[in-house]
């Protein structure tokens, strides 16, 4: 830079300037646990200067579940377990920043909460919903016994028809997600006139 007034000699000085960026700091705490088939999402923050990028360097995400370079882990996670991974914050400084953490991905099993189906007449449309709680999806099926002639259920749960012979039928349903133990409803059902 040389400065000047119109009188000599000017006045000369030679710097150098070094410009850096910021190193990252993760500043957001763990990721925290999950349920499976159930939506998540969460998002990484450090410090430092922008932009910063974000990448798993080691490990892997639960299955079902992303990470963008933006820091926001998203999806629905399919599998339980307990997943170990290391994020990398990197915006060009020294060092990146990194993080390793665990993600534990749980299911609830399933537990029925609707009440025994009602009796039915025979050539009348019948139809009862069984309901459980638990982590989605929950599956129903018949797993013992035999339903009234002319009704069938349907894997949402759903029993309907049209009885056609009277009688009296005890059978089991079964509600189930991949979770132990299934849940199992036995019941009666009178068709008569």
């Amino acid at each position: 830079v040389t400065a000047s007034n119109g009188t000599p000699p000017n006045a000369t000085r030679s710097f150098t300037s070094v410009i850096s960026n910021i190193a990252p700091i993760i500043t957001s705490s763990n990721p925290p646990n999950g349920n499976r088939n159930v939506a998540y999402s969460y998002s990484f923050t450090a410090s430092g200067t922008t932009p910063i990028t974000y990448s798993v360097t080691s490990g892997s995400l639960p299955p079902g579940l992303t990470m963008n370079s933006a820091g926001v882990i998203s999806g629905t996670p399919t599998t339980d377990g307990g997943y170990n991974a290391t994020v990398t914050a990197s915006n060009g400084g020294t060092p990146n920043a990194t993080r390793s953490f665990t993600i534990v991905i749980t299911s609830t099993p399933p537990s029925i909460t609707s009440s025994n189906p009602v009796n039915g007449s025979r050539g009348v449309a019948y139809s009862h919903t069984f309901t459980a709680n638990g982590t989605p999806t929950i599956t129903f099926s018949r797993t013992s016994g035999t339903l009234p002639p002319g009704l069938t259920l349907s894997s949402a749960g759903v029993l309907s028809g049209t009885p056609t012979t009277n009688g009296t039928y005890t059978a089991t349903v079964t509600a189930s997600n991949g979770s132990s133990p299934s849940a199992t409803q036995t019941f009666t059902i009178v068709i008569s006139n």
